[in-house]
Formats: C-alpha cells, sequence, structure tokens
C-alpha cells in the first residue's frame, strides 16, 4: 500500500490545526461555494479539517494554522509530530497554547518557508496575508530563485505564481489583506499538480528547472510528497463507446511517473468528487491515482483549448488527393481539416471516430454531423466524436415539466411535445455544446435543444443558450443574415422559423421569404442561435423567453373593476386588471401614495388580465447576510443562497430622494458588481435556485463594479442628458462611459474607477499625465519595466500612450518602443502596469531625464523588525531615484533592496553597518538609528 494512505489513516486520527477535535463538517455547508471542490480534496487528503465553525471558507488564517496546512500538504506531519515542544520563537510556546502548532512552525522555518519577524517572535495568531501566503506557497514548490530574479518579495512571488506555476486560479485577494481560508484551500490545492522547479548541476553549474523539463523528471507535491501515481496520456474510452461502467474510462497511456510507456489502462473514477467522463473523451490529460486501486483521485486536461473545435460537418470529400472535412465553428466560421494517418515512424496514430457512440471510419462522416474534434500536434484531426440529431427533436424549448417537454419544432414549424415519461429518468442525459455535463434544468424557456434517440431507448440533448435580443435594424436577404442591435446574424439556410405574432404562430424563414421579416424592422426581437451561432428562430416576443410576469406594484385602483399597477421588467409601469376580484387581497392595500410598495408576481391570461389564482405577493423585507462579490453569481440570506441569472428580474424600488420611483437594473449592472452586506432587499425564488425578481429598497442601494483602470482620451461631452467621456481600459477596450460631471476627468488622467449599477463611474482616482509624477525606465527586460527600483509586468491588457513635446496625447505606443532613455508615469496594480504613458518629450524635451532633488550629505534610516528578518527603511522625496546601495564598502545586490512608496529598503543590515545610497546620481551617507 502506499504511503499516502497511512497517511491519511494518521491524519483522520490526530488532532485538527486548532488543537481540538469537531465532528467533520457537513458537505452541504460550503455547496456552491467558489472554493468547495479544492476544500473537499483536501479534506479527502485529510489536509483540511474543520472546527466548530465548519470549513469557514470566508474566515481569515492564522499563520500558525497555515503552517500546520502547508506541512500536512508536504507530507511532513510525521517530522512535524516529531518536532513538536520548544520553538526558536517566544510567543510559540506550549505555555501559550501552541503545542498543536509548534512541530509544523518548526519544520517550516526550518526548511525555509516561513520565517519569523525577527525580533524573537513568529506572530502565530496574526492573519496571514494575501502575499505571504503566495510567497510561501512559491517556495514551497522551488520556485525561489524566479521569484528573485522577477523583483523578490512580493511582486516576483505574485508574478511568478500568476504566471510561472499558475496556482491562482479562485484564489482571491489583494496585497496587504488578510487572505481567506477558501482562498488557502483552494490556493494549496491548485498547487498539488504544478511541476516543481528543481536545481540541476552544481557550483558553477547549477541552475534551476521546472521540472518535467530538459530531460528531467516531473515532480508535483501529489506524486513526491504524497505518494501518488501519475500518468500522462488520451482518454479513449468511456462508458458511451466501450462496454465500462459510468465511473470508468480508458487512458492510452504515454507517460507513468515520467517514464515513457505505451498501453491502455482502464481506470476508476473516484466517485467522491463530480468527473466529466464525456467532457475528455478524446483528450489529453494528466490524472493521479492510488495503485492499490487505480482509482483516479484527480486529473487535469493538457489539451489546448485552440486543439479542441466543436461544430458541424459542411463537407467530407478529397481535396487535391487527401480526404478533408470541413468544420463550421459555433462563430460562424469554416475550416478545412485532415484527417491524422497513421504514422508510425513519427508516433502519429490514424484519426479515431465516433458517430453515435459507435466506432467508424473516417469515410463514413457525412454532413450535418455536430460533435468534437480534437487535433494533433500537425493540426489534423486525431479524433471526433459526432452525432446525427433527430430532426423532429431540434427547436426552441417552451416549457421543462417533469413528464414532458414542450418546444417548438424546427422541422414542424409549430409547437411539439417530447415525452420525457416515455423514458427512464436515468436514460435521459443532456450535454451543453462542448459535451460537459448539464441537466433538464439548465433547459429554459428559450434554450436551443437538438435531440436524438439510440438503438437502447436512451434520450439525449445538446443545448445551446445563446439569444440576441434588442431592435431589429436591418435585413439583408442578399447575404442571407439580419441586424439586431448591431450584431450581424446569418439566418441557417435549411432550418429556419420566425414567428411575427409573440410567438403564438411560425413560418419556415426561407429566402424567398425575407420581406415579411423586413416588417419588423424597428421592432424588439429575440433570435435564437443554432450550434453554428445561426438564427435558427426569431419572434417578436420581446419577453418570449418568461411568461410569469415580474415587477412591483406601485398603485392599486381599488373599486368593482380594479387596476394594479407594476413597474415591470420592461422598464416602465403597465396597469393590468383582474380575472377574478378575489385576487385583490389585503397584501395589495399598502399606502401607495406614502411610497409603500409591494413586490409581485402573476400570469396573463389570454385577455392579457392577471389570471385567476396567479397573482404571488411578496412584501417581507431581508437582508444580505453576506457581501455579494463581483465575480459571485449569487446573493446570500441567512444560509439561503439565491442565484442571478440572465432572466432576473432586478428593480431599485426607491429613488435617492426617498419617493417609489422604480428603476431597472440591467442584468449586466448588477450580476458582476459587489453588493455589500447588509442590503435590504424583497426576493421572489427558491432559496438554494434561481431568483426570479430582486428589489432593492434601500434608497442609496448602490451596486459597484470591481475596480478598473484607464486612460482618458476623450473630453467630457454631454449626450443624451449624460455626460459622457472616452476611456481605454486595461484589458477592455475603449468605450464611452457616464460621469456625474464636466470636470470629473479630463483627457489625459490616468484613472482608477468603479462603475455602479447605473453605469456611471465612481470612487474615481485621477492624476494627469502631464501632472503625475514621472520615471525614468531604469532597465528593461522582456515585459518587464524597471521602475523606481521595483519591476513592473507591461502585459497584454496594458494601455499605452505617449504624449507629445506639449504633454497632449499623442496615440497609442509599444513597449518595443520604450528604452531606458524614457520617462514615464503609470498607474499599477499588485505589480502589473495598468496605465502607461511615456513623457519623455513633454519633461523638458529631454529624452529620460527625471532629475529629482540633489539628498543632503547625509540620510537618515532605522532599522525594522519583520517577518523576513531586520530591513533598513530609509525615507526618500517623492521622485527620487535609487541606482546603487553599498554595505560596508561593497554593493548590494538589486535584489537586496528595493524603493516603495518613496521608501528605500534594504536587506541584511545590523547595527553598527555603514550604509551608503546613491539618489539622483548623487552618493549620501545613511545615519542609522
Amino acid at each position: 500500500m502506499k504511503k499516502v494512505l497511512s497517511f491519511i489513516l494518521v491524519l483522520s486520527m490526530v488532532l485538527s490545526s486548532f488543537g481540538m477535535a469537531f465532528a467533520a463538517p457537513a458537505k452541504n455547508e460550503i455547496a456552491g461555494h467558489l472554493n468547495e471542490d479544492a476544500t473537499l480534496r483536501l479534506a479527502d487528503l485529510g489536509i483540511v479539517k474543520g472546527d466548530d465553525r465548519g470549513f469557514a471558507l470566508d474566515a481569515n488564517i492564522t499563520r500558525a494554522e497555515f503552517a500546520v496546512l502547508l506541512v500536512r500538504a508536504l507530507g511532513l506531519e510525521g517530522s512535524a509530530n516529531v518536532a513538536k515542544g520548544e520553538t526558536q520563537f517566544t510567543d510559540v510556546t506550549v505555555a501559550a497554547g501552541y503545542e498543536w502548532a509548534s512541530g509544523a512552525i518548526n519544520v517550516a522555518t526550518r526548511l525555509g518557508y516561513i520565517q519569523g519577524y525577527g525580533n524573537g517572535k513568529f506572530g502565530p495568531a496574526d492573519n496571514i496575508r494575501y502575499e505571504d501566503a503566495i510567497t510561501l506557497m512559491v517556495r514551497a514548490l522551488g520556485y525561489e530563485p524566479a521569484a528573485q530574479a522577477k523583483g523578490g518579495y512580493p511582486v516576483g512571488y505574485l508574478v511568478v505564481a500568476e504566471q510561472d506555476v499558475k496556482n491562482t486560479k479562485h484564489v482571491e485577494g489583494a496585497t496587504g489583506v488578510a487572505i481567506t481560508r477558501g482562498s488557502v484551500f483552494q490556493l494549496l490545492d491548485n498547487s498539488l499538480t504544478k511541476a516543481k522547479m528543481i536545481q540541476v548541476g552544481y557550483g558553477s553549474e547549477t541552475k534551476y528547472v521546472v521540472s518535467g523539463k530538459d530531460d528531467t523528471r516531473k515532480e508535483t507535491i501529489l506524486t513526491t510528497n504524497l505518494g501518488f501515481d501519475e500518468v500522462e496520456g488520451t482518454v479513449v474510452a468511456n462508458y458511451r463507446v466501450e462496454k465500462l461502467k459510468a465511473n470508468e474510462i480508458k487512458i492510452n497511456v504515454e507517460k507513468e511517473n515520467g517514464n515513457k510507456i505505451d498501453k491502455t489502462v482502464k481506470y476508476t473514477i473516484s466517485d467522491k468528487f463530480d468527473f466529466d467522463v464525456d467532457a475528455v473523451l478524446g483528450l489529453k490529460v494528466s490524472a493521479w491515482y492510488n495503485d492499490d486501486n487505480e482509482e483516479i483521485f484527480r486529473y487535469e486536461v493538457e489539451t489546448a483549448e485552440s486543439d479542441v473545435v466543436y461544430g458541424t460537418v459542411v463537407s467530407n470529400k478529397e481535396d487535391k488527393k487527401t480526404l478533408k472535412v470541413e468544420v463550421r465553428n459555433k462563430d460562424n466560421s469554416a475550416t478545412k481539416y485532415e484527417w491524422a494517418e497513421k504514422d508510425s515512424r513519427n508516433g502519429i496514430d490514424a484519426a479515431v471516430v465516433y458517430i453515435g457512440n459507435e466506432k467508424e471510419d473516417v469515410e463514413d462522416v457525412k454532413d450535418g454531423l455536430y460533435g468534437k474534434f480534437v487535433l494533433n500536434e500537425y493540426g489534423d484531426v486525431a479524433f471526433a466524436y459526432l452525432i446525427k440529431f433527430d430532426a423532429d427533436k431540434v427547436g426552441m424549448a417552451k416549457e421543462v415539466k417533469k413528464d414532458e417537454l414542450k418546444f417548438v419544432s424546427v422541422e414542424a414549424v409549430g409547437e411539439d411535445t417530447i415525452e420525457l415519461d416515455d423514458y427512464k429518468a436515468a436514460d435521459v442525459f443532456v450535454f451543453n455544446a462542448d459535451f460537459s455535463k448539464a441537466s433538464l434544468e439548465d433547459i429554459k424557456e428559450g434554450t436551443a435543444i437538438f435531440g436524438w434517440e439510440n438503438d437502447d431507448d436512451q434520450l439525449f440533448f445538446v443545448i445551446r443558450n445563446d439569444v440576441v435580443e434588442g431592435k431589429l435594424e436591418a435585413v439583408r436577404a442578399r447575404d442571407n443574415r439580419v441586424t439586431v442591435n448591431g450584431t450581424n446574424i446569418v439566418r441557417d439556410a435549411n432550418d429556419a422559423i420566425f414567428s411575427g405574432n409573440e410567438g403564438t404562430d411560425f413560418e419556415e424563414w426561407a429566402s424567398t421569404n425575407f420581406e415579411k421579416v423586413e416588417e419588423f424592422i424597428d421592432e424588439k426581437v429575440v433570435v435564437v442561435l443554432n450550434l453554428q451561432g445561426r438564427a435558427m428562430v426569431l419572434t417578436t416576443d420581446a419577453d418570449y423567453t418568461s411568461k410569469t410576469i415580474y415587477g412591483v406594484a406601485t398603485y392599486l385602483e381599488d373599486g368593482r373593476n380594479p387596476v394594479l399597477t407594476v413597474f415591470t421588467s420592461e422598464g416602465k409601469e403597465v396597469e393590468y386588471k383582474f380575472e377574478d376580484r378575489k385576487d385583490v387581497t389585503s397584501a395589495l392595500k399598502v399606502d401607495y401614495l406614502k411610497d409603500e410598495f409591494v413586490a409581485v408576481e402573476f400570469k396573463l391570461n389570454k385577455d392579457g388580465e392577471i389570471s385567476k389564482g396567479d397573482l404571488k405577493v411578496v412584501s417581507n423585507v431581508k437582508t444580505l447576510s453576506a457581501e455579494k462579490k463581483s465575480d459571485d453569481k449569487f446573493i446570500t440570506i441567512g444560509k439561503d443562497r439565491f442565484y442571478i441569472r440572465e432572466n432576473t428580474v432586478a428593480i431599485k424600488a426607491i429613488n435617492s430622494k426617498g419617493e417609489l420611483k422604480p428603476s431597472l437594473i440591467k442584468h449586466s449592472d448588477i450580476a458582476k458588481r459587489t453588493i455589500k452586506s447588509g442590503e435590504r432587499v424583497i426576493v421572489v425564488g427558491d432559496a438554494g435556485r434561481n431568483a426570479d425578481l430582486i428589489v432593492f429598497v434601500d434608497k442609496a442601494f448602490e451596486a459597484k463594479d470591481d475596480a478598473k483602470f484607464g486612460l482618458v482620451t476623450g473630453d467630457v461631452t454631454r449626450k443624451g442628458g449624460d455626460y459622457k467621456v472616452e476611456i481605454d481600459v486595461a484589458g477592455e477596450a475603449k468605450a464611452e462611459y457616464i460621469v456625474a460631471g464636466r470636470n470629473d476627468v479630463k483627457k489625459g488622467d490616468l484613472v482608477e474607477f468603479k462603475l455602479n449599477n447605473k453605469g456611471e463611474l465612481t470612487d474615481i482616482t485621477r492624476n494627469n499625465a502631464k501632472d503625475k509624477e514621472a520615471f525614468k525606465v531604469t532597465k528593461k527586460d522582456g515585459d518587464y519595466l524597471l521602475l523606481d527600483g521595483k519591476w513592473y509586468l507591461v502585459s497584454n491588457e496594458t494601455v499605452v500612450y505617449k504624449v507629445d513635446e506639449d504633454g497632449a496625447l499623442d496615440g497609442t505606443t509599444r513597449l518595443s518602443r520604450i528604452s531606458d532613455k524614457d520617462s514615464v508615469v503609470f498607474v499599477e496594480d499588485a505589480g502589473e502596469l495598468k496605465v502607461l504613458v511615456v513623457v519623455t518629450e513633454y519633461k523638458d524635451g529631454k529624452p529620460g531625464e527625471n532629475p529629482g532633488e540633489q539628498p543632503s550629505e547625509e540620510l537618515t534610516g532605522k532599522l525594522e523588525e519583520t517577518m523576513y528578518g531586520v530591513v533598513l527603511t530609509v525615507e526618500l522625496k517623492a521622485g527620487d531615484t535609487v541606482s546603487k546601495v553599498s554595505l560596508n564598502g561593497s554593493s548590494v545586490d538589486a535584489n537586496d533592496f528595493a524603493v516603495e512608496d518613496a521608501v528605500l529598503r534594504v536587506f541584511g543590515v545590523k547595527a553598527g553597518d555603514t550604509v551608503k545610497v546613491t539618489v539622483n546620481g548623487t552618493e549620501a551617507s545613511v545615519k542609522i538609528k
């Protein structure tokens, strides 16, 4: 039995990282959390455990707790148990209650992963910060040399983690801020499978390489520390294409634990986690398993996304004596590919093709088949999984019930029904367009469905939820396309229908009746796209995807024929009569004249009246118990989550003056924005599922976007009653934004800002390129610039401009045109330049000049204790440039000093040392306090 099993058994008996043992937290405690999967995997390994708070993923984590987790993850808990007791730190003692962590702290410090503050203390109860957690994990993986080469702490470590190790996905946080337990768990989990950096050679021949490269064996925490085996190869079979169990796959193994082999092996998938055996079919993977039962614990896809094509076969015929398949992709482009042919000399296998789960020859591939095409290193199709849809099961979903699916059939040009109760529940399968797992719950009104039934009476669907909504602006019969909200959409030549009466009746949409569609120009339409990104269904009903109306009731005219005024998802107030007066209950009779209101949900009968018995009134106001972060897809009330989807109606009921004046909040203005804890809302919907309606009731409510960085490239102008300005935003594109006033920003401003739910700039920080302090480019290395003693990354998201001799913007420029003779102004975030403006010509017309003030003959510094040892800090003036530091007559390596926020920090200095600093070209002595 592998060591990892005995290791896990030991872990199951030891105390938790808090010195006390508690019952294992329930999985539903973290269900739906961003870090759920990572937490469960680590818990299964015995690395993380809950305490009396459960897993507490959103709580902070202390330095002592982190040390325990790190040591466990590295498989060193046995060593830690032996090392328990006294430590070198005065605050980590048995008397202080830290025996449980003392061994881990001793092991981690002796290995150099973590250090004390330099004053004899460790700070075991201090929360660990985001950048420190990243730094320690980078060290544990062996990437310290790479991090030091890129600037050292903290930027070098953050850059290496993000770009080299790539272990920060779903790890949330910011420099200087305490990291959460959930993010630490995610960081550890991400790191388990990453290749370590190792030393090769010694002495003058020493160098560091990523294991697995340069003829070295790949090492990971899972394999080297925790005893798992790793295989690399292609998934060639699952239970759909061979007689395997649902939790079994076959891998054509190319490497096992770094050794080259060539064999096909059957593996069992662990039932503890959600592995998608359909999504990985035909793809290259790295998989980690326990060799006692060959059960795969974890896998990662190695096939590049660009090598996987999903589309429909346009043709499969000889081209220059070579059989080529032409595939129309979901973006509507078409590409020809050759089929891979057997070439033993170059290790190339012939293409494998499955059609309807049956293995076929490449010559059997016919036009119209949809599927997944996997390309080999030469760009040829090595694997294809193809489906022939049943024409009578293709269309647009209208309603899904337990026993039936109602849809608009493209073939029948009208409504049809698929009887789901004709099939066993276990024999109904739903996939997304990339063959990843989906479910019947993912089929909504307006979902494009493509179904087929096999010979075993199993029912399959591939679905796509892609709808274009807006005003129909143009119809071009000659080009076979329409334009909706600026988007050009090509009609599917064979399978397309349209409705001109709000989805009641449909007609075939052919090249001969485009003039009928032209009648809808300037009307609001909905276009449902098929798997090729072409128009399959067009309807003039703007609300076709929801027959239930949600809104805020703003007035009730009671009487013999009552009328309810409702602010709806249309963004306007609409009056509705009642089919049955008995639905006018006391819940509706609030004092609307005093700005009271209720949320309502109802359906209409055929006469447009509120349908009898279908009115639901909700008035109970609840409070958000947790902040909704920008990438959260839900809000939290108590222990319940309500998910925000595209069809969620969001309304702000009260304006800033406290008046009942509802306004509609766009999905894009709430789904990706932060909403603070404590906001009061009315929610219509089932807990744990979608929110149908969210009404924000506080007059000061404002949802904010994450911080954005950009350069103001235009003047503020007034358009349509708003002040608007053009900003080139890092990582996005140049666009117009709304500002509160004409003087909020001006052309040439480097800005940091957020967007509220109205699309307005808020929390603006601005500095104009003419006024902002400039820094000389000290050195340039690839995509990095050394500015003011620190290395900064210039990524493909960085906005890069230049100014002329008058300081006015003079267009964009490129990193390749920037040299160490240039002066620049910039805005950075976590070591990455977001906005960079070259101001060389403006600064006295002298390239690279940034003289600053001459220092006095003597500077003053003081020694400070930090977690990285003793550091000398010297206060400088803004704009000062430090080119050299000497210690006791010897030059200090550039990695051992740094300038940040006009403060010089020098590492390795002791009381009594002689320190000299060259500032702005002049050397000055430092008097150490």
